[in-house]
């Protein structure tokens, strides 16, 4: 594993190491490695949506109405209010 150094403001430094004691992490690394695997989780997330977005506006519009396409929804997803 590599390792690398970062400058944190005392407050932040304080932060981290008591999260690395709270008993979900092993350590402050492991809650770094944490809230970078939550960072690229998050990202990727939003990467997707944008494709999403990008998609139903290319897909043009309808003449349905919100009720009716908010039926085919649910009939394609059950269980999703």
């Amino acid at each position: 594993m590599s390792s690398m150094n970062i400058s944190l403001p005392r407050a932040m430094k304080e932060w981290v190491e008591a999260q690395g004691r709270d008993g979900n992490h092993s350590n402050s690394s492991d809650h770094i490695r944490g809230l970078i695997r939550k960072d690229r989780e998050l990202r990727l997330r939003q990467e997707q949506l944008a494709q999403a977005i990008d998609v139903a506006e290319a897909s043009g519009t309808t003449e349905q109405g919100l009720d009716a396409i908010w039926a085919r929804v649910q009939q394609s997803h059950p269980g999703r209010d």
